[in-house]
């Protein structure tokens, strides 16, 4: 197998694991996956995606 060839299959092994997997709850994920959607865009403020609250 190919170095090309076994990239592709990584790509598609993460994608129906992480992605596809979780579109029902998160619809954009794909889109954020491509880079055609920012994670900012999505509505999480930073602090939330970093687990931080502001005092």
């Amino acid at each position: 197998m190919g170095l090309g060839a076994f990239l592709r299959f990584t790509e598609k092994k993460f994608l129906d694991r992480f992605v596809i997997k979780y579109q029902n709850h998160i619809p954009q994920l794909l889109n954020l996956f491509k880079g055609e959607v920012g994670i900012l865009e999505l509505g999480f403020a930073s602090e939330e995606i970093c687990g931080v609250k502001q005092l």
